[in-house]
């Protein structure tokens, strides 16, 4: 089998047949489908029963476990060659599938892709914009340091299978998996040698909506794990920093950080020009990408320490 694609369903009745069935009627056939219906207290259930679909497998767990646990029991049951995610509130286009799949068909030195989306209302048809996210391995890795979604959209990624579980590795569990399971998957992934590419192909309609689970990642927990996390990713990019330059140098490129006091300030601004002289790729980042968001992220306090000066 080519295609193994989880999507993950909490009380999504109002879109997981759009999902679904954008799936089934992809043009590559050689897939399955495998729903985790992650404890729905909605008509999800009775909407996936209807299908009489082979491909589709529909998993129901007993209680509302998480975005995390319903894809981690999804790869768990995968038999294709690739790992596919999607959301059960988006549409993808009739050739995602064919178009990643022949990707990493001829690209055996990737081992997970995005491609692009349309942003739209939640009527799946007006659209918002086009998100241009990177395509290079380096930049990708640059950009996950931001923690905002710049550097993949999650519900396009294709991975081997193979090497997830050559890795051992899974989406992070609760409290970690219930917001922000990309951004520590891709980490952690970094972190075990994954090359990383994208694709300018659209493939996905992106629906926008209050229930969005991403709408939620602006609460103080979930900005501590941020913090956490990239200071994880820092320690793999700048191995000769110490553990102190590392949370310096993440709290500056926090672009959510409360502000910092003078001597904060200067202390990452030291910590900030002896990373900006970092010319070593150990993972395959682009430095001269990081090296710029350094530069951009020492100059918002380098203007208020200069008006500091003139008083």
């Amino acid at each position: 089998m080519k295609v193994s694609v989880s999507i993950a369903a909490f009380n999504a009745a109002a879109f997981v047949k759009a999902a679904v069935d954008s799936i089934l009627q992809q043009s590559l056939r050689d897939i399955e489908v495998i729903v985790v219906d992650d404890g729905s207290t909605d008509r999800t259930a009775a909407f996936l029963a209807e299908y009489r679909d082979p491909r589709l497998r529909v998993v129901t767990l007993p209680a509302n476990c998480g975005i995390a646990t319903a894809h981690n029991v999804a790869m768990a049951c995968a038999a294709g060659d690739y790992f596919a995610v999607m959301d059960a509130d988006d549409v993808a286009l009739p050739d995602r599938l064919r178009i990643q799949a022949q990707f990493l068909d001829d690209h055996a030195d990737v081992h997970i892709m995005g491609a692009r989306i349309i942003r739209t209302q939640a009527d799946i048809t007006t659209e918002i914009d086009r998100p241009q996210h990177p395509l290079s391995d380096g930049e990708i890795k640059a950009n996950l340091l931001l923690l905002n979604g710049s550097a993949l959209i999650h519900p396009t990624m294709m991975a081997r299978l193979s090497f997830l579980r050559a890795q051992h590795w899974r989406y992070p569990p609760p409290p970690r998996g219930r917001v922000g399971i990309d951004h520590e998957f891709w980490i952690e992934c970094v972190a075990r040698g994954a090359v990383f590419r994208a694709i300018p192909d659209v493939v996905l309609r992106k629906r926008r909506h209050g229930a969005n689970v991403t709408l939620f990642n602006n609460d103080p927990a979930t900005a501590a794990l941020k913090s956490i996390s990239r200071a994880k990713l820092l320690g793999l990019y700048y191995p000769d920093l110490t553990g102190r330059e590392i949370r310096a140098l993440a709290a500056l490129l926090d672009p959510g950080n409360p502000a910092m006091n003078v001597i904060e300030v200067c202390q990452a601004l030291v910590v900030g020009e002896k990373a900006h002289g970092c010319e070593v790729s150990y993972y395959g980042e682009s430095k001269p990408h990081l090296q710029a968001m350094i530069a951009a992220a020492m100059n918002r306090y380098l203007a208020p320490l200069a008006g500091l000066a003139r008083t």
